[in-house]
């Protein structure tokens, strides 16, 4: 019988996105839309947490939400080649969610935000609200 050998695998370059902050380059784009009450929550520490970390912010209106939600999206994918794995919510536009595997984003109506209250229900998690 004859042993396959396996090849070495190489080294896959880092990617863009790697070497650059997600949260960071997600902000930026919120802030780009002048996205209000920026909050990023960090899961990594908190237990049975699926996700490392919560970016939410809130949108004045319905125009807006979906003008943030585009930048996001056009954003991240022009800096890194990266697409979430899913947008929901765009067809109410109350509560969008944008998906980039362990980073999550929520782009709020304001009664929507305050309804759900994200941050009270991950008050365990690391919370920080950026100017």
């Amino acid at each position: 019988m004859q042993k396959i050998l396996s090849m070495p695998r190489e080294k896959k370059e880092k990617t863009e996105i790697s070497e650059l902050n997600i949260s960071e380059l997600i902000i930026d784009a919120i802030k780009a839309k002048n996205g209000e009450d920026i909050t990023l929550i960090e899961l990594g520490g908190v237990p049975n947490s699926l996700f490392d970390t919560f970016i939410l912010c809130t949108a004045q209106s319905n125009i807006q939400a979906d003008s943030i939600t585009e930048e996001i999206v056009f954003s991240i994918k022009k800096l890194s080649g990266l697409r979430p794995i899913n947008v929901e919510g765009k067809a109410n536009m109350e509560w969008i969610l944008i998906d980039y595997f362990d980073t999550i984003v929520h782009i709020f109506l304001p009664e929507t935000r305050e309804f759900y209250k994200l941050e009270q229900l991950w008050a365990d998690a690391n919370i920080k609200k950026i100017n």
